[in-house]
């Protein structure tokens, strides 16, 4: 889709919603007036590209309006174009462009590509308050397939119907097409009106011959602007697309009783053959099953979040104002011109009110539930327009475009492999002196000059950006060292009356002390008595030197601690010994529900 928005921000739910029901995938967006030091995100959408006007009307005047993006639905993979196909000179026209990476089959050596250009050319009107000089020439040369679109304000016969006579740029931008090998999409229908009733076509969408036979060309519904959005469809060859969301079985909408009916059915019209095997049976039970589930239970992807689209009062405006724009290109008179605006105008204060009542029912419900403090860190980042990583964008690797997932992981890996070698740890240092390392080493690259003319791709994110996984590696390091040293206080608390022989989780301890008492015996020293025997083993007191030497329970733990399933005593003088035979005596011990009867 290609539009003129005249200003996104305002129009973001329609839009939204339109998206939606088209199902569309690229979005290519001129005047979409960003706010300042911010951009403007689509929900499901990745924002791919985007280039800020350069100058104003006036050398030395304000920087208003203007603004193009490109919007790329998320699953998909793209690479950003850097060169601009447009003259040195001219610093008015605005472009931006990607490379979207098709869905490829296995019959296909390279992945298939589409590379998009959007312009915006806007109108140029010399005199004391507009100083821009029209500089517009094209100089792209392609041999793939490319499309390009946008807001030219330019008029030919070859894609305005409604113009006879064509202007400065229209012939400059037809000579350009007929040059090369390209072909007008257009069908000459109009996609703009201004506020005088006039219409013509000053957007035009043009495209490589070899893949104008695969694109169809058509306008759509009023979106709130002067201009109607260009839909291109393009019939893509290849695998299938990559399927974003799962389907799901929805229960709670399950028509138990017809699944319960038409099991009964089948079975009773088609009994199984009665020398049928058990696997035999069992298969045509589950064939049953999964038919019936198929007419029975509902299944299929969640659909978009769209809770504008319940609005009622917004749905209304927009309907008025589409119906006001069409009754203008019947009648062209004050009053119709006059209802479109107004209705227009109305249309965009509703959908004013409708964001502002859906942003304070997201926060007054969704912000005011429990939940994780990255799903709160993602949402307070966007609320505050920062900048997130597009998933989709296509990395170059160390060798060549990665733009799977799993090229660039295998690549990140590489890359990363070889410079922890170059410059990360060593074998036979201290974590401390590889953190010392690190430390200096990131500060000296940080510290450089800026290299002189364009640096060489990948050395300075090798060097120094890179460099920040080992810094988070050394303190991973650095902390898993302090956690084996310092242990938590309940092991420290075991580990002390272990040894003194005063454990407070030993059932002969408490019963010595009187803190278990029996009915036959209420306090003893006795370590024969039953009272004190080990819960877990039943076969002795379960003393200190019962639990870390004997206790035929924790062979398992002995043996990977001591390399032996009887310990002696030198074996138990470090700590973590000691706390891991204690931590795997009360394992055993709370798989006991309930202690045992005393005799």
């Amino acid at each position: 889709m290609s539009w003129n928005a005249e200003g996104l921000r305002r129009k973001l739910l329609e839009v939204q919603r339109w998206l939606s029901d088209k199902k569309v995938d690229v979005v290519a967006i001129q005047e979409a007036q960003m706010p300042a030091n911010k951009t403007i995100n689509i929900p499901g959408f990745q924002t791919a590209s985007v280039t800020r006007r350069a100058r104003g009307r006036r050398a030395d005047g304000a920087v208003k309006g203007g603004d193009v993006a490109i919007y790329i639905r998320d699953g998909l993979h793209f690479q950003r174009l850097e060169d601009r196909p447009l003259d040195g000179s001219d610093d008015v026209t605005e472009w931006c462009g990607v490379r979207l990476f098709l869905p490829s089959s296995s019959q296909q050596a390279s992945q298939p590509s589409i590379d998009i250009h959007n312009f915006y050319r806007p109108p140029i009107r010399p005199g004391e308050n507009d100083d821009r000089v029209d500089n517009f020439a094209l100089s792209l040369r392609t041999n793939s397939d490319c499309i390009v679109t946008g807001d030219f304000n330019a008029h030919h016969p070859s894609w305005d119907h409604r113009c006879d006579d064509a202007d400065d740029v229209g012939q400059r931008l037809a000579d350009w097409i007929a040059s090369g090998d390209w072909h007008t999409l257009n069908s000459g229908a109009p996609t703009h009106a201004d506020y005088r009733g006039n219409t013509g076509a000053p957007d035009v969408t043009a495209c490589n011959r070899g893949l104008a036979r695969r694109c169809e060309w058509t306008v759509g519904e009023d979106l709130g602007s002067d201009h109607l959005p260009q839909l291109i469809e393009v019939t893509c060859h290849g695998g299938r697309p990559r399927r974003i969301r799962k389907t799901k079985w929805a229960f709670h909408k399950a028509d138990w009783d017809g699944f319960s009916a038409g099991i009964e059915t089948v079975l009773e019209s088609t009994p199984p053959p009665p020398d049928a095997s058990t696997e035999q049976l069992l298969g045509l039970f589950n064939r049953v099953l999964l038919y019936q589930s198929t007419t029975a239970i509902p299944r299929g992807a969640r659909a978009d979040p769209r809770p504008w689209a319940l609005d009622p009062e917004l749905v209304e405006a927009v309907a008025e104002r589409r119906e006001a724009r069409d009754a203008m290109k019947q009648d062209r008179s004050r009053a119709a011109k006059d209802r479109w605006l107004e209705a227009k105008r109305r249309a965009a204060k509703v959908e004013e009110e409708a964001k502002t009542r859906s942003f304070r029912e997201f926060a007054s419900t969704t912000l005011n539930k429990p939940t994780n403090i990255g799903r709160v860190t993602k949402v307070l980042r966007k609320m505050e327009g920062s900048v997130q990583a597009c998933p989709g964008h296509a990395l170059q690797g160390d060798r060549g475009l990665a733009v799977e997932d799993l090229e660039k992981a295998t690549s990140f890996v590489r890359t990363y492999s070889r410079v922890s070698r170059q410059v990360g740890f060593r074998r036979g240092r201290s974590a401390e002196e590889n953190l010392g390392r690190m430390i200096q080493t990131v500060q000296d690259g940080w510290n450089k000059p800026k290299p002189r003319g364009k640096p060489v791709d990948g050395v300075t994110a090798e060097k120094f950006v890179l460099m920040a996984y080992d810094f988070s590696r050394a303190y991973d390091v650095i902390d898993h060292r302090m956690l084996q040293l310092k242990l938590l206080r309940e092991e420290a608390v075991d580990i002390h009356q272990l040894r003194s022989g005063h454990w407070a989780r030993s059932e002969q301890y408490l019963h010595r002390i009187g803190r278990r008492p029996t009915p036959e015996c209420a306090q003893c020293d006795d370590k024969e008595c039953p009272a004190g025997r080990c819960l877990v083993c039943s076969e002795a007191a379960d003393t200190p030197a019962h639990v870390l030497l004997e206790c035929p329970c924790l062979y398992g733990p002995r043996l990977r601690a001591l390399g032996n399933i009887i310990g002696a005593a030198h074996d138990v003088r470090r700590d973590d010994v000691v706390a891991a035979l204690a931590a795997g005596y009360m394992a055993h011990k709370s798989r006991s529900a309930t202690l045992p009867l005393r005799r």
